[in-house]
């Protein structure tokens, strides 16, 4: 009886010990590495790790913030001098970003790993200082003239006194991100699949309308920054509206940022003049979407102005629309009908 008990003791044991070893074994942290590499006006952040890893992490990216979800727990080891904030708890690592204006995450193999891109805001270099000089009148002994300001009652580009507005025909529609560039996943969707959803039914509408329109990709592909503005720029159109989902859940409007005075960081972009001659329409267009969205969902809508290359480099009206979340606009049919009804509003009021 003894050798039984001690037997069925030592069995019991046993089977503790597995089960403590198999809980350890789970919730044993999985490496991943995080280096990065730093250009002028941009940065590139790669999370690298095994391929089971990799691909089951999900990803969610805007320019102030990455946040990355692992399947389990992670070790990460980190580039020393890594130039953002990192937040880390279990599964989950977040990046506070600065002064980035435009941010893309993909994955790729061989290795398995997840690459963030950013556009970033160079400091403009500072000018020597001048020499002080005398007013001229203490130079020449003669009274010298105000020089005479620029008026800031109405921009360059805004339409001339008198001169009638004309309805828009033309419209170029860009599906954000595409192929290997997923943008924003949640559990069950992607947002590159419901851009070009959203952008097919688009163009649908805008064509029973009377309207000719043309799209940047048509199916799942990859389309570079550049491709896609290449691609608009070799076609003749009035208005260009980028369609992307929000990591917030607010709609927002963008337009590109004037290469005003004191907006140097445009400059960076180097085609940025292009849009300036539309900024006063696409910065129209932006209310008139927004106030159409607005009347149509009853929700806040964010307008802001960003040196986002898509905007600045088009030589037409401009603007990006954020919807508010990739996961409902996938399952819901009504709402993305909702959401491209509102578009066609705000397009047929906005004059040219």
């Amino acid at each position: 009886m003894e050798n039984d008990s001690t037997v069925k003791k030592g069995a019991v044991i046993f089977l503790i010990a597995i089960i403590l070893c198999g809980h350890a074994f789970a919730q044993r942290a999985v490496e991943v590495s995080l280096r990065f590499s730093r250009q002028e006006t941009a940065v590139r952040v790669v999370f690298e790790s095994d391929e089971d890893t990799i691909r089951n992490a999900s990803v969610t990216a805007n320019p102030a913030s990455v946040r990355l979800e692992f399947p389990s727990r992670v070790d990460l080891k980190i580039q020393s001098d890594f130039p953002f904030e990192l937040i880390r708890k279990d599964k989950v690592v977040v990046m506070n970003l600065r002064d980035v204006t435009d941010v893309r995450a993909y994955r790729l193999t061989a290795p398995a790993r997840i690459v963030v891109d950013m556009k970033t805001v160079a400091q403009a270099p500072k000018e020597p200082r001048k020499p002080e000089q005398k007013p001229l009148q203490q130079q020449t002994g003669q009274t010298a003239q105000k020089p005479q300001e620029p008026s800031a009652a109405r921009p360059a580009e805004q339409p001339q006194a008198g001169e009638k507005g004309k309805k828009v025909k033309t419209v170029m529609i860009d599906a954000g991100h595409g192929g290997y560039d997923s943008g924003i996943i949640s559990a069950d969707a992607k947002e590159k699949d419901v851009n070009l959803s959203l952008a097919k039914d688009l163009y649908n509408a805008l064509a029973k309308k009377g309207y000719s329109v043309l799209m940047t990709r048509k199916v799942d592909q990859p389309s570079s920054l550049t491709e896609r503005i290449n691609f608009s720029g070799s076609k003749n159109h009035e208005v260009f509206i980028s369609i992307h989902a929000s990591s917030s859940e607010r709609f927002a409007v963008y337009t590109a940022t004037g290469d005003e005075q004191g907006a140097d960081a445009v400059k960076l972009f180097s085609t940025a003049s292009r849009q300036n001659r539309h900024l006063a329409k696409s910065r129209n267009l932006a209310r008139v979407l927004a106030d159409a969205l607005r009347a149509d969902f009853g929700a806040e809508i964010v307008q802001r102005e960003l040196p986002l290359p898509i905007l600045s480099n088009m030589n037409a009206t401009a603007v990006m629309i954020d919807y508010p979340s990739v996961r409902a606009y996938a399952a819901d049919v009504k709402l993305r009908e909702k959401f491209v009804n509102a578009v066609v509003k705000g397009i047929a009021g906005h004059e040219q």
